[in-house]
């Protein structure tokens, strides 16, 4: 909790350096660097589910583009800090974590999508982020063989030719695949058990099915 506490201050994205500023002045350093990271993706100012600035664009490899005259500190700080596993831990449980339950991370985007028009010109890029980090986060997650030949062996980006489609159809993939394995993890009674990836609707990367993963 201790990323969110310049809620404390303020309900809106003010809060993430508001709870900066709060821990530095109580000699957190270390600590604050958490309420600077756990919005935003990999380090990308706008790999966040909120409007980008004037000028945002992503080249045709899908990297992205912010003018200088639009970079505040926030910016400047996140592009030249290196993430840790920690950071990326955060993002995703902060992600999935609702007022009232633990979803999967493509519910909790549309739960956001529901309330809120997300903004195109970096939609595709922070799905992109999302579905990065996660797949980051299952490899250390999956000890089983099984299991890691349905994870994606390489990053998606937001490209050229690459669709929002196609990055929302790996979004899906791996949201499911993702949950499903935090919640065998995470079980009540703690014990580990099988997991069948066909059971819970899961395909090899490239393989195509007529349904939708289930959770």
């Amino acid at each position: 909790m201790l990323h969110d506490i310049g809620r404390g201050i303020h309900q809106d994205g003010r809060h993430i350096t508001d709870g900066y500023e709060l821990l530095v002045n109580l000699g957190w350093e270390e600590e604050a660097v958490a309420c600077l990271t756990h919005s935003y993706f990999n380090g990308g100012r706008y790999a966040f589910d909120d409007v980008a600035c004037n000028g945002f664009y992503l080249d045709e490899n899908g990297d992205p583009h912010i003018p200088d005259e639009e970079k505040d500190d926030l910016t400047e700080f996140l592009e030249s800090y290196t993430y840790t596993p920690y950071d990326t831990i955060l993002n995703i449980a902060d992600l999935m974590a609702t007022s009232s339950a633990i979803v999967s991370p493509k519910d909790r985007i549309a739960d956001i999508d529901s309330r809120r028009k997300s903004d195109e010109r970096n939609r595709g890029y922070f799905i992109a982020e999302v579905t990065n980090a996660l797949v980051s986060m299952l490899k250390r997650m999956s000890e089983s063989e099984k299991i890691k030949a349905y994870i994606p062996s390489e990053e998606i980006k937001h490209s050229k030719g690459v669709s929002i489609g196609e990055i929302e159809e790996r979004f899906a993939l791996v949201s499911a695949m993702f949950f499903t394995c935090y919640e065998t993890i995470f079980r009540e009674d703690n014990k580990p058990k099988d997991m069948n990836p066909e059971y819970y609707g899961m395909r090899k990367y490239g393989e195509r099915v007529d349904r939708e993963p289930e959770y």
